[in-house]
C-alpha cells in the first residue's frame, strides 16, 4: 500500500510537490534487512542488470519489473491455475545504481528489494515450488528467493544458500 502525501497539492508550487511525491512514493526501509537474519521473513530480489541492454537506471528499472511481471504470469499460468497471487508490499528497494568499482567490461546496474510475503492463490504449491517456476521465466541476471527459505533460484535452479551476515561489533 503506497503512503499518502499529507500535503494539499493545489496550493503547493510545482517544485515543492514533486519534492513530496519523492519522498511519500519511498519504499520503508529496513535498515541493513538486505544483510540481516531478518531479511530472510521477506520475499527477496536480486538483480545485475547489464548495462548494455539498459544505459540508464529508469530502463534497468523498467526492465526488471517487466521480465518479473511476466515471469509471474507464466507461474501462475502453470501452477495456478490462472488465479493471480498478489506480490508484497516492497519493503526495501536499493537501487538500480552503478557500483563505483566496475569497470565498463563488467558494467551493471546492482538492484535488491525485500517484500512482505503475500499468500500464494495456489493451492497447495509452495512458495519455493513457485519461487522456482516463476525463475526459470527469469533472464539470468535476475536471482529471487522466497520468504521463509534460504534457497536462491535462478533460471530454475537452486543459484545459492542465502547466508545472512551477523552484526560487527
Amino acid at each position: 500500500m503506497a503512503a499518502r502525501c499529507p500535503f494539499n497539492s493545489t496550493r503547493l508550487p510545482t517544485l515543492l510537490l514533486l519534492a513530496c511525491l519523492a519522498v511519500c512514493s519511498r519504499a520503508h526501509a529496513l535498515p541493513e534487512a538486505a544483510a540481516s537474519t531478518e531479511a530472510l521473513y521477506y520475499d527477496q530480489v536480486s538483480a545485475r542488470i547489464p548495462r548494455d541492454q539498459a544505459p540508464i537506471a529508469s530502463v534497468a528499472m523498467a526492465r526488471l519489473i517487466i521480465a518479473l511481471h511476466s515471469a509471474r504470469k507464466l507461474a501462475v499460468q502453470s501452477l495456478c491455475n490462472g488465479n493471480w497471487s498478489p506480490a508484497g508490499e516492497t519493503l526495501q528497494r536499493i537501487g538500480p545504481y552503478l557500483p563505483p568499482t566496475q569497470t565498463s567490461e563488467d558494467s551493471v546496474w546492482i538492484y535488491q528489494s525485500l517484500q512482505r510475503a503475500q499468500p500464494l492463490t495456489c493451492g497447495q504449491v509452495s512458495r519455493a515450488r513457485f519461487f522456482r517456476e516463476m525463475s526459470r521465466h527469469l533472464p539470468a541476471w535476475i536471482s529471487i528467493r522466497p520468504a521463509g527459505q534460504t534457497t536462491v533460484f535462478n533460471q530454475g535452479a537452486v543459484q545459492a544458500r542465502h547466508r545472512p551476515a551477523f552484526a560487527r561489533r
